[in-house]
């Protein structure tokens, strides 16, 4: 799930997990681990939540809740409406990006997961 929020949490583009002898763990993280880490034991899993709203500048956290390192790519509708800033961001499972929208206007966005091959959160901003 992926959560988009205010608040700035983790990293961009963060490594892949590392497994316990410090190699990457492409494969994901433990079920255990992801509990640990308060996201859902689902591979690809996200939310869009909207931040705050001080005007035209929109600012959403983007959060990974799943149990992989994933790669998101910012859709909006309609598109010429603004553009999201990152447009695409890569986390690790648990870490969260700031994505700010600049818009006067009523926006969709919509959180495509590389990892599902699907939109798999959206958000609307009135």
């Amino acid at each position: 799930m992926l959560v988009l929020t205010a608040c700035g949490l983790g990293g961009v583009n963060e490594p892949s997990p590392q497994s316990s002898d410090g190699q990457h763990a492409d494969s994901g993280i433990s079920a255990s681990e992801a509990k640990e880490r308060g996201v859902f034991t689902a591979d690809y899993e996200s939310q869009l939540k909207k931040a705050n709203d001080p005007g035209r500048a929109v600012e959403i956290i983007l959060s990974n809740l799943g149990s992989k390192s994933d790669t998101y790519e910012m859709r909006l509708e309609p598109s010429s409406a603004a553009v999201p800033l990152p447009a695409v961001v890569s986390l690790a499972a648990g870490a969260s990006a700031v994505i700010r929208v600049n818009t006067e206007k009523p926006v969709e966005i919509h959180a495509f997961s590389r990892g599902r091959g699907a939109d798999i959160a959206d958000l609307i901003i009135r």
